[in-house]
């Protein structure tokens, strides 16, 4: 059997993520325990997506919500198309406003920015861990239309004003 590790180093196209710091983040980055779990489950590759449940006869196909293809974890966060677009807007507007001009790897984007320790780097980790959690649980619930950008930007700014980060 392959490890996690090994499964997201052939899924990940740059280079070898450094493990270390990215299971050290769980408590640097977010103090909201869902987002602890999912983080875990997230880089210990045991979301649950439609191939999972297709495979225990839970779904009758194994699609993803939008565009009928197949479902798995590297489709979901990496692959697919919608998943990038929606990325690349969230990273637009993180980008505007605050003044940054970040350009992030897959690497980075699955999990996190560990170049340097500062409030807008703790404020993007966030984003790109709630990014991850809003698309997972919107697939989960067959929520369509499609994620839409302002929804997003409501729910974490709210989320900067509970966890602190400003």
């Amino acid at each position: 059997m392959i490890s996690m590790q090994a499964q997201w180093n052939k899924a990940i196209t740059e280079g070898k993520a450094n493990w270390g710091k990215i299971f050290r983040s769980v408590r640097k980055v977010f103090k909201e325990n869902k987002l602890r779990e999912f983080h875990f489950k997230f880089i210990h590759r045991v979301v649950v997506t439609k191939k999972e449940l297709f495979r225990f006869n839970i779904k009758p196909d194994s699609n993803w919500v939008y565009y009928g293809e197949s479902d798995s974890i590297d489709h979901t966060f990496i692959e697919c198309q919608f998943t990038k677009s929606f990325t690349q807007e969230v990273l637009q507007w993180f980008n505007v406003n605050n003044s940054s001009n970040l350009i992030l790897n897959d690497e980075d984007v699955l999990f996190g920015f560990f170049s340097a320790s500062n409030t807008r780097t703790k404020k993007l980790n966030y984003t790109l861990l709630f990014l991850h959690y809003h698309i997972y649980k919107r697939k989960l619930q067959n929520s369509s239309p499609p994620l839409q950008i302002i929804d997003f930007i409501n729910k974490i700014k709210y989320k900067y004003k509970i966890e602190k980060i400003n």
